[in-house]
């Protein structure tokens, strides 16, 4: 490495240092209305109509549509002063958040990234819960309103962001190991039937870098064609989104391309954007804006020193 390069990668460092020291991300869902074929063109986000006005209490990030219904989303809900994240169920309106509801789910931690999914009339969802070590599977049962669980992937593997999608006659989910890297990994595993046996792909890590590798959204088909929507944290956790194609995906190889490299441009939410999902012709994404608050800085202080 270069001198030159060298000192960019130091001056990056302490740049991601302050920005995580002095201001706290604050992060709000919006609607494109245009469909996800579309974003394989952007360079830069659309207008967002963002469902909700700006709330210093708690932000509302990582959306994924309930199938099938095209008014209902879920979500994280994370509260700024209890740093605790949970799922939460959002019905919208022509205004904005018509219902809101935190779901009591059946796992221990902070839980984010509500990823769902629909197969053969059953509603499935697999939540990021890395704070408890596990990703799991589970069914929606409409009769009682409640999560049965339906399939364990990891009993003991903190994992990020993890999408699953079919190819081939196999199932697939990628995902962020966390024991290797928060942002710089994907990793494969592949099963028959959705209950598993899960099979670690040979490759893995598939892809590596911070600029490509975390998921940002569900992978999502185009024609024949299988994209994913990846997260560019280089300069900051989320900073952007790069659409990667996916061009082969066997037990024996996995290979993708970018397409193209998406940042906002939204005045309101103009820091970062890292998910990006279809929902029928309009797209579910999320924006983020650094904010400064002394009170949040205390709390982080008084965290590191125990008090």
């Amino acid at each position: 490495m270069s001198a030159f390069s060298t000192v960019r990668l130091l001056l990056r460092r302490a740049r991601r240092l302050t920005r995580s020291v002095l201001f706290y991300e604050h992060w709000m869902i919006g609607l494109v209305e245009q469909p996800i074929a579309n974003a394989l063109h952007w360079a830069e986000m659309p207008p967002v109509r963002w469902i909700a006005p700006f709330d210093k209490k708690r932000y509302l990030s990582c959306p994924f549509p309930w199938p099938g219904n095209y008014d209902t989303l879920m979500c994280e809900n994370y509260d700024l002063a209890a740093q605790k994240g949970m799922l939460a169920a959002i019905k919208l309106d022509a205004n904005g958040i018509a219902v809101e509801m935190n779901l009591d789910f059946p796992l221990p931690g902070r839980l984010s990234f509500p990823f769902l999914f629909m197969r053969d009339g059953i509603v499935y969802i697999m939540p990021e819960s890395s704070a408890c070590g596990r990703l799991e599977i589970f069914r929606w049962q409409e009769h009682d309103g409640a999560w049965a669980a339906h399939a364990v992937v990891f009993k003991s593997k903190p994992v990020a962001n993890a999408v699953l999608f079919e190819e081939d006659g196999l199932f697939w989910i990628a995902y962020t190991d966390l024991e290797s890297g928060c942002d710089d990994n994907l990793n494969l595993v592949y099963a028959s039937r959705l209950s598993g046996p899960w099979t670690a792909h040979r490759a893995n890590p598939v892809q590596s870098g911070r600029e490509k590798s975390r998921n940002g959204g569900a992978v999502f088909k185009v024609g024949k064609r299988l994209y994913r929507p990846a997260q560019d944290c280089e300069e900051r956790d989320g900073g952007a989104l790069r659409m990667m194609e996916i061009l082969v995906c066997t037990p024996m190889e996995y290979r993708e391309r970018e397409v193209t490299r998406i940042v906002p441009s939204s005045t309101t939410y103009p820091d970062g954007v890292h998910t990006l999902v279809a929902w029928g012709d309009m797209c579910l994404v999320d924006g983020m804006r650094l904010t400064f608050s002394p009170k949040v800085l205390w709390g982080r202080v008084k965290t590191r020193l125990g008090l």
